[in-house]
């Protein structure tokens, strides 16, 4: 049987690699998983910073272009106003929205003490709102900074019944062992 050049620089590039193995040991050829330290999880105001980053708003990228442009389209039947028009991809911003963001700039400039009011009485006005969860954590997250615990569980053990399958389920059970006590 006849090898060609390419199997036989394989064979050599296998053959050093495993005299290297063994002239150095196996330690320091593979540092896997095994070598990692694993983190301590967050606790106090630096996992009320983790939950905050994940629950604020966020800023939506826009590609810009250099030539505007834009997509209209027509929707509905024929009625007495006629077409309706619309504009692809523009999203409004619901009052509602409008007020989190609002709150929200108050709270990245760590103004707790004047946020409590706002986010209880956004949750009075918009009770059925989609970010209802969001505001309630972060009201939540306004209570522990202002060392309101007793009120931060109560509200943080409401919003584990009333949210079973929100993304932030398991940050919240994290916030919840934190402000007991645990963990």
């Amino acid at each position: 049987m006849k090898l060609n050049n390419i199997h036989l620089k394989g064979f050599f590039r296998l053959a050093l690699l495993a005299t290297l193995i063994l002239a150095f040991g196996s330690e320091t050829a593979y540092s896997g998983p095994a070598s990692k330290k694993k983190k301590a999880p967050p606790k106090g105001p630096e996992l009320y910073n983790l939950v905050w980053k994940r629950v604020k708003p966020r800023k939506r990228s826009v590609r810009r272009r250099s030539r505007r442009s834009a997509v209209a389209g027509v929707r509905g039947t024929k009625s007495k106003k006629g077409l309706q028009p619309y504009w692809k991809g523009k999203k409004d911003v619901t009052p509602a929205m409008q007020e989190f963001i609002r709150i929200s700039k108050l709270i990245s400039k760590n103004k707790h003490g004047e946020v409590t009011k706002p986010l209880e009485e956004w949750l009075k006005q918009y009770p059925k709102s989609k970010l209802a969860p969001r505001v309630k954590l972060s009201l939540v997250l306004n209570y522990a900074y202002l060392d309101r615990k007793d009120d931060a569980t109560k509200l943080l053990n409401q919003w584990l019944k009333d949210y079973p399958d929100n993304e932030y389920h398991a940050l919240a059970k994290q916030l919840l062992t934190d402000l007991s006590g645990g963990g």
